[in-house]
């Protein structure tokens, strides 16, 4: 996935070579290879690079649409970071901000949820605690991408409890910085792994874990169709590989 996004970004940058494209992006010559090591990508600098340069992000991240079109006005993203700038202005600081927003976005996926009478909603609740917390520390991470992923890796044993196998199927998931933001250490996963076992519920572990293709599926219903296009081929390569 990184090669391709690389080579797309090439064609629409009209640059010949990794070397190049590191000079454009103001980074070090072995940048680029890196990224293709790690098998992530900056998706922040991608993204303020079609900014600048108008290209179209369908086509470099998906490689979907007309590599020749051009991203629209951006005056509806610049109005987005001025509402995040208020946010930032009034709480005083970036992560107290982050931190709030982190908590909404919580409340409201499992009033949604809720709403759907959907019986995961309050397991998801306790999972999703872990979140609004680690955004003091700068985890500003996507927490239902999280689950979404760990899911995919979940495979039941009658040897373990829920949330051993909970916890095995996040030590099997691979997190990258593209799809989350910043990298998950073995640090922080860590402490998920301790919030799953000491806080949550054996049961509410079990309702997350019991099926996971319905927990899957609810997930999936919540994203926009381009958002869940992009994950789902991003999980069937990680699959693959």
């Amino acid at each position: 996935m990184v090669e391709a996004v690389i080579q797309r970004l090439l064609r629409v940058l009209g640059i010949g070579s990794e070397t190049q494209l590191a000079k454009e992006l103001d980074l070090k010559r072995g940048t680029i290879a890196s990224w293709k090591t790690r098998k992530s990508i900056p998706f922040q600098l991608i993204y303020q690079l079609a900014l600048e340069k108008k290209f179209s992000l369908d086509y470099v991240l998906l490689g979907e649409g007309d590599p020749n079109m051009q991203l629209q006005d951006n005056h509806v993203q610049d109005e987005k970071y001025q509402i995040v700038d208020d946010f930032i202005m009034f709480f005083g600081s970036h992560n107290q901000a982050q931190e709030y927003l982190a908590l909404k976005l919580t409340e409201l996926v499992v009033q949604k949820f809720q709403n759907q009478n959907n019986n995961i909603h309050t397991a998801i609740q306790q999972l999703l605690e872990f979140f609004p917390k680690s955004a003091k520390d700068g985890l500003f991470a996507r927490p239902l991408l999280f689950l979404y992923y760990v899911l995919h890796n979940v495979q039941k044993s009658a040897k373990q409890s829920p949330k051993e196998v909970f916890i095995q199927a996040i030590e099997n998931t691979h997190f990258s910085r593209w799809t989350f933001g910043p990298e998950f250490s073995k640090k922080r996963v860590k402490e998920i792994q301790d919030h799953i076992n000491f806080i949550m519920d054996e049961k509410e572990v079990e309702i997350l874990i019991s099926n996971p293709t319905i927990t899957i599926q609810a997930l999936e219903s919540q994203m926009p169709p381009a958002m869940l296009h992009a994950h789902k081929k991003n999980i069937n390569k990680n699959i693959k590989n």
